[in-house]
């Protein structure tokens, strides 16, 4: 099933409600409303999108650092007052919403998001399997699942296994 974006159900009311709309007709005050709507989106966190920009490339998206500093910024401890959105923008770049602000305390709270963390596995494993080629032995694939065995308890990643699957597409 699709998820469904409120601002389309709004366009599609507005296109239908113009088409039937006769020139003479003064718009009610429920018309006033819905066109500021579509106008104006709501700063309501309904409307704000959970990826500003789906396409963004990753090497674009906030890194666990950007997220720590910019957490530390917006709680401001020695205050023990939020700073407001707008001078967490100015400062950093990558910030959308309030939201995006509180999933990113959780994701400092946890010591990353659950993709930094895969990246950090991914990147530990990859050393090691590197530091074994250099040597004359044969890499197995039950060496390559023991390391992330290893490296995920290391950095906390819960619900992970090396699977068969996983080990395949490692090493590709």
């Amino acid at each position: 099933m699709e998820s469904v974006n409120p601002l389309n159900i709004l366009n599609l009311l507005l296109s239908d409600y113009e088409q039937h709309l006769q020139l003479s007709d003064s718009p009610s005050e429920s018309d006033k409303m819905l066109k500021t709507l579509i106008e104006e989106p709501s700063s309501h966190e309904l409307f704000a999108p959970r990826n500003p920009n789906p396409k963004e490339a990753p090497n674009q998206a906030a890194d666990f650092a950007c997220k720590k500093r910019a957490v530390g910024y917006w709680t401001n401890v020695s205050s023990k007052k939020r700073r407001s959105l707008a001078s967490v923008q100015d400062k950093f770049r990558k910030v959308t919403s309030t939201r995006q602000l509180r999933e990113w305390r959780n994701h400092v709270r946890e010591g990353g998001s659950r993709i930094d963390k895969l990246k950090a596995l991914r990147l530990e494993t990859g050393e090691k399997f590197f530091l074994a080629k250099q040597k004359p032995n044969v890499v197995k694939d039950l060496d390559i699942q023991q390391w992330a065995v290893t490296a995920t308890r290391e950095i906390g990643l819960s619900g992970f296994t090396a699977s068969p699957h996983w080990v395949r597409k490692f090493k590709k």
